[in-house]
């Protein structure tokens, strides 16, 4: 992809959904659904550095969007498939943006992954039976079995910050809020108003009610990266196309 530091701001936007509708047209067909009549929330209103279109005209971009569709082959199985955008168009360039275009499940799923990685050791050493079948009842076997095996090995450094709070909540709740800590960490540095669309799309997930913890730019990085890691290796492969 061409440097958006070599480049006009019109030119970053048409660069970027040109490369999007010719080698990922999943991305821009998530993007575009995303921001299509019928989406939680949709349509939104970009802030001005990541509303797409001319300046004052966000909703120029869609038929500009659907011509680079249909002129890719991939891209007009996908344009067959999403209704047309409304007037707001939300970009997605930055990354972790691209979490408020999962689906609720998936997001959920992300979440509880991220908190069993986090508490991995906690969890691989619960042995008495019934503390076990307790977690199990409470988190699902499948995510417990995940924790004591590769969950253990998946985020290294990231953990340390989150260990270091809530040690006195029991070890299933910790699960829970340190995978929605990790989400509202990234969702605190989007735009105001993606964030409220976010909590509209996500509730008990990213409505503001677990509150971002204290992170330097670098460690929220590494957190993102982590949500990443398990994204696209554990919890939906299929994602894979709209994150690399």
């Amino acid at each position: 992809m061409a440097d958006p530091a070599r480049m006009s701001g019109a030119d970053t936007e048409r660069g970027f959904y040109r490369e999007l509708a010719a080698t990922r047209p999943e991305l821009l067909g998530a993007i575009w659904r995303f921001n299509s009549p019928g989406a939680t929330g949709a349509p939104g209103a970009p802030d001005a550095a990541d509303a797409a279109g001319a300046p004052g005209a966000p909703g120029a971009v869609a038929p500009a969007v659907a011509a680079l569709l249909a002129a890719s082959p991939r891209g007009r199985g996908v344009l067959a498939r999403l209704a047309a955008p409304a007037a707001g168009f939300w970009a997605f360039e930055e990354e972790s943006r691209r979490l408020a275009l999962l689906d609720a499940p998936t997001l959920e799923a992300l979440a509880l992954h991220f908190g069993a990685a986090v508490n991995a050791r906690a969890l691989a050493a619960v042995v008495v039976r019934k503390d076990a079948e307790a977690l199990t009842a409470a988190l699902g076997r499948e995510l417990v079995d995940y924790a004591r095996g590769r969950g253990g090995f998946q985020l290294g450094e990231v953990r340390a910050p989150f260990l270091a709070r809530h040690g006195d909540l029991p070890l299933a709740e910790r699960v829970r809020l340190h995978g929605r800590e990790a989400l509202a960490l990234c969702a605190g540095r989007w735009p105001e108003a993606l964030r409220g669309l976010a909590a509209r799309r996500f509730p008990g997930l990213l409505d503001g009610q677990v509150p971002a913890p204290e992170h330097d730019r670098a460690q929220a990085r590494l957190v993102w990266f982590g949500l990443k890691k398990l994204l696209t290796k554990e919890v939906a492969p299929w994602w894979a196309p709209c994150f690399f």
